[in-house]
């Protein structure tokens, strides 16, 4: 039985998520679930959060909540790190809040259909 880990989390910075949140955020889940995968959802929209694109087309704007799942050997470590960069308002000189915030709940799943059996919505395709 496999178990996925997900959180919800809160964009608490003004400017929600553009690049360089979107940036920093892959950079840190490459660094760190070199054998999880992650993935993202804003409800409609479900992409691989390893690609900026994917962080881009959530229309992350400050106050929209995310469902970040995590599954692998990696999946607690990594939640937690993207879960800090959303406290932390993605480095960008915010108040930092203590982890975990109560902006985010740790879900867990237990054999979810992965990958989601619904194709997602292309991201700019209009």
């Amino acid at each position: 039985m496999t178990t996925t880990l997900a959180k919800r989390l809160t964009v608490l910075n003004s400017h929600g998520i553009y690049a360089r949140p979107g940036a920093l955020l892959v950079k840190t889940i490459l660094n760190i679930a070199t054998n999880t995968t992650v993935t993202i959802s804003n409800g409609e929209y479900v992409g691989n959060g390893k690609s900026i694109m994917a962080w881009l087309c959530l229309e992350g704007n400050n106050g929209k909540q995310l469902l970040v799942e995590a599954r692998g050997p990696e999946a607690r470590e990594v939640l937690e790190a993207i879960t800090n960069l959303f406290n932390c308002g993605f480095m960008s000189g915010e108040t930092c809040l203590p982890v975990p915030s109560a902006h985010s709940e740790l879900i867990e799943l237990q054999d979810p259909e992965f990958p989601p059996a619904s194709k997602p919505p292309e991201c700019g395709n209009d």
